[in-house]
């Protein structure tokens, strides 16, 4: 077995935990994944037909509107990655205030950018109408950019989420000792999480008896929500009040209860930084166990809510609340799911914590960062600027209009799941193209490059990923360019102290093998990490091997299986 001679670590070298890149490319990955099946498939077509058409379409209507609901995913990945940076920033030196400013300055900055993105530049915007409208240009829609950026997207959220957490930690930073008292800070992490999800209902109704038809009501005078605040027919008071209540109580993505979901990932990020003395790896077990219960817990209060709702109204009711799984604030009773907002808010959040500890177990608890990391570049690039990727999702316009053209048919008109995945194909290969050419320039023009500009002058605590503005030399184009050797390709990698790599092989395995059984992409997982664990280890764990096989072999076998049988053939109608 070849060794690698022990080398001084390089301390200019950028720290990176390559799980969380994962996470934040995977998240941006399955976005565009579903949005652009939830935009382009004839959707209607096979509901009307769930007894005649493939099983894998029943599948289908069950699995992506959960997916559609991880936007947490993304928030808690991102509340991770500020941690681990506010961490580095307050471990060298720089004042708990200044952190807490560069945060509070990050969060504005993407805040107005989320606004501007979602009124002009988006793919829901003005700009999206245009390549969505490329054979018509009339029916660009230029009136949303007068209401539109009072939408409480994802971006939103990230952006309060960062300025609220920058003021939480910049708070704590002054009574606790980073270094030493991380434990009291993520005890406090917890409360904070619990008193959210406990103000989550109050808010929201506060707001609506304070405001009559609040949120969800059309306002007369502006045609639009009441959320929506419409410049030139709104007051101006309005204009500003709303800014500040939308991300309380507005859909679609609200901060209550969203911003427990950041503290949980703040509470991660301190976890993944403790120095390497005492450092406990016991946590990742911990909170995959939590994050277990809380999906099971939330998924059976779903269910118990649908099945209200099928005995109250009926199926296409049901499966219609299902559909919008995702719509975080329409499980309430006003819009007809009494009480579901907690259980859809712990489903799919149990599952976000579940996600980020697989990644966390495959990638640094193992001492596997970097493999990992070389294996999930390709993913890893979507999240490097994620925040542009999202924006320019109109891209995959750009591939419904090429495919429905090459089809013959009436441009972007629903498409049946053929076409659906040609669309998808063609998406993801212009973003792809995309990026590599542009990260030759560093992303220059990119949200990220903006952001990172701006904030670099009016702070000096410097964003990792971008060039420093340190040298009075470089262009103004230059400052705010990402580091995308140093950061993207080359960091130093971090990984967890290793106890027992042998029996944290077998263990891992294991867990994969018996997973596979119930989610299929973990039965792939296990026979790599058993072939690395066999060339390493000189082992033979060969009824694993068989389980893994037999977990492969029967996804191989019931994958293509599903897109022929239907239910209808089983015997079963709805």
């Amino acid at each position: 077995m070849e060794t690698e001679s022990v080398q001084a670590p390089d301390t200019k070298k950028h720290r990176r935990y390559a799980s969380v890149d994962f996470l934040r490319g995977s998240a941006i990955f399955a976005m565009i994944i579903l949005h652009t099946i939830s935009d382009t498939l004839d959707v209607d077509y096979y509901v009307e037909q769930l007894d005649s058409v493939g099983i894998i379409n029943v599948i289908a209507l069950l699995v992506l509107p959960f997916i559609g609901g991880l936007a947490g995913l993304f928030l808690m990945t991102s509340a991770i990655g500020n941690m681990i940076g506010m961490r580095r920033n307050l471990e060298k030196g720089h004042g708990a205030s200044a952190v807490m400013i560069k945060q509070v300055i990050g969060g504005v900055l993407i805040v107005i950018f989320a606004m501007v993105t979602e009124s002009t530049i988006g793919y829901h915007a003005p700009l999206g109408d245009v390549f969505n409208n490329l054979d018509d240009l009339s029916q660009i829609n230029y009136e949303k950019a007068l209401y539109r950026g009072y939408e409480i997207e994802t971006l939103h959220t990230i952006g309060w989420a960062i300025i609220i957490n920058g003021i939480v930690q910049g708070i704590m930073s002054q009574r606790y000792d980073i270094k030493t008292q991380t434990g009291e800070m993520i005890r406090a992490y917890w409360i904070l999480s619990v008193i959210v999800l406990i103000l989550t209902p109050i808010l929201w109704n506060v707001f609506s008896a304070l405001i009559p038809g609040y949120p969800f009501d059309i306002n007369p005078v502006t045609g639009q929500p009441y959320y929506m605040p419409y410049i030139g027919k709104s007051p101006w008071h309005e204009l500003v009040l709303f800014a500040f209540i939308n991300p309380i109580a507005a859909p679609v993505e609200p901060i209550f209860p969203y911003l427990a979901t950041s503290f949980v990932g703040s509470i991660v990020g301190l976890q993944i930084t403790q120095p390497k003395d005492g450092f406990d790896r016991s946590f990742v077990a911990k909170y995959f166990k939590m994050g277990l219960f809380f999906f099971i817990v939330g998924f059976i209060g779903v269910v118990v809510v649908m099945i209200n709702i099928l005995n109250e109204r009926d199926l296409d009711a049901m499966l219609n609340q299902y559909r919008i799984l995702a719509a975080h604030r329409d499980w309430v009773a006003e819009r007809g799911a009494a009480g579901g907002w907690i259980w859809q808010y712990l489903t799919l959040n149990g599952a976000a914590l579940l996600i980020v500890m697989t990644a966390i177990r495959i990638s640094e608890y193992r001492g596997n960062a970097e493999n990992f990391a070389k294996r999930t570049t390709f993913i890893r690039r979507f999240g490097f600027i994620a925040l542009s990727i999202y924006t320019a999702q109109w891209i995959y316009f750009i591939a419904h209009f090429i495919v429905t053209s090459v089809m013959g048919v009436e441009p972007y008109i629903r498409v049946p799941w053929l076409a659906t995945w040609a669309i998808l194909l063609i998406a993801l290969t212009l973003f792809h193209l995309i990026m590599r050419l542009w990260e030759r320039k560093g992303y220059i023009g990119s949200l990220e490059w903006m952001i990172s500009g701006i904030a670099n002058r009016l702070v000096g605590v410097k964003k990792q990923t971008s060039y420093s503005s340190e040298d009075e030399n470089k262009k103004w184009y230059e400052i705010g360019r990402l580091k995308v050797d140093e950061v993207f390709y080359n960091p130093d990698w971090q990984n967890f102290p290793i106890e027992d790599k042998k029996a944290d092989e077998r263990r891992l395995i294991k867990y994969c093998v018996i997973g596979g059984f119930f989610v299929f992409p973990f039965s792939f997982i296990a026979f790599s990490v058993i072939r690395g664990y066999e060339r390493e280890h000189g082992e033979s764990v060969g009824k694993l091997k068989l389980g893994s096989l037999i977990g492969m072999i029967m996804a191989l076998v019931w994958v293509p299986l599903s897109f022929i049988v239907s239910l209808q053939s089983l015997g079963v109608t709805l």
